[in-house]
């Protein structure tokens, strides 16, 4: 992959007036997300990276080389960091609706979702609790021990926190929550 003259091995990064290339190897695929974890820089790729004839869809900066690690158990669909703690999702392959989210703890486990019609998860952190949004056009949240439905008929695609209010993308319907009410945003313009 090449940009503005430089093979980008598909991460680059802007220090405000240069871009340069971060890590000296090639990832091998697309990069899908990135995330910082224990300071270390994290980038997945529901494709997979493929260094050194060995196969991961997490890579870790270290120095200045991509190598992979935490080594996740089915096909990742996205990564999340919530309270320090890393947090992944799968897209089911073996059936329609087979999606499973993890927590790593050493290695990666099985935090009991229940899909209920759900596929492609992303995890997200929303008032402060780790939120899962699914194409089911479901939106979820975990208490720490069960996963209960947040919002019933809005997928999130993504969202920001700006002052005391949280704004969601998501859905037919764009949202915002104040901590006390949920509020129709009307006239946002796309991208």
């Amino acid at each position: 992959t090449n940009f503005n003259g430089m093979t980008s091995n598909r991460m680059i990064k802007y220090d405000g007036t240069v871009w340069s290339v971060v890590g000296s190897n090639d990832l091998s695929a697309t990069v899908t997300g990135i995330v910082n974890f224990n300071n270390s820089l994290l980038v997945y790729s529901r494709y997979g990276f493929s260094l050194n004839w060995n196969y991961s869809e997490i890579a870790e900066l270290v120095g200045n080389n991509w190598v992979l690690s935490y080594d996740f158990p089915d096909h990742l669909y996205s990564l999340h960091v919530f309270n320090n703690e890393l947090y992944g999702t799968t897209i089911g392959f073996t059936t329609q609706w087979t999606d499973l989210v993890y927590k790593y703890t050493g290695g990666w486990n099985d935090l009991g979702f229940v899909n209920n019609g759900a596929s492609g998860s992303k995890l997200l952190t929303l008032n402060n609790k780790l939120t899962l949004t699914a194409y089911n056009d479901r939106t979820y949240q975990f208490d720490g021990s069960t996963w209960s439905v947040l919002f019933k008929d809005l997928q999130i695609n993504d969202y920001i926190p700006l002052g005391n209010a949280t704004y969601i993308l998501g859905g037919f319907f764009p949202y915002t929550f104040d901590g006390l009410d949920y509020r129709m945003l009307y006239n946002i313009g796309t991208i």
